[in-house]
C-alpha cells in the first residue's frame, strides 16, 4: 500500500491533466486492485469535474478522487462476520 500512496502522491504533484495523466491514473488504479468499473466510474467522474471546471493542474483535481472513492467505498455493505470468512 505504501508503494501506491507513493506513486499517486507523486501523480498528483504539479502534473499537467491530460489523456495521459488519466490513462496512466486508471492503470494505477486497476492495478492496485480497484477494479476495472471502479477505476472506469472514477476516471469518468474526474473528467468530467476537470472539464466542468476548467482544472488543467492534477493538485486540483485531488480532492475529487478522494471523495470519489470515500463516496464509493462508503456503499459498500460490511461482511456479515468478519472473523468468520467464508467462500461463494
Amino acid at each position: 500500500m505504501f508503494g501506491l500512496r507513493k506513486t499517486l502522491s507523486s501523480l498528483f504533484t504539479r502534473h499537467r491533466v491530460d489523456e495521459a495523466w488519466f490513462d496512466h491514473l486508471e492503470e494505477l488504479l486497476i492495478k492496485a486492485d480497484v477494479g476495472v468499473a471502479t477505476s472506469t466510474f472514477l476516471i469518468t467522474s474526474l473528467r468530467k469535474s476537470a472539464k466542468e471546471h476548467a482544472i488543467t493542474n492534477s493538485e486540483d483535481l485531488k480532492a475529487d478522487l478522494v471523495s470519489e472513492l470515500s463516496h464509493h467505498l462508503s456503499d459498500l455493505e460490511p461482511p456479515e462476520n468478519p472473523l468468520n470468512p467464508s467462500a461463494i
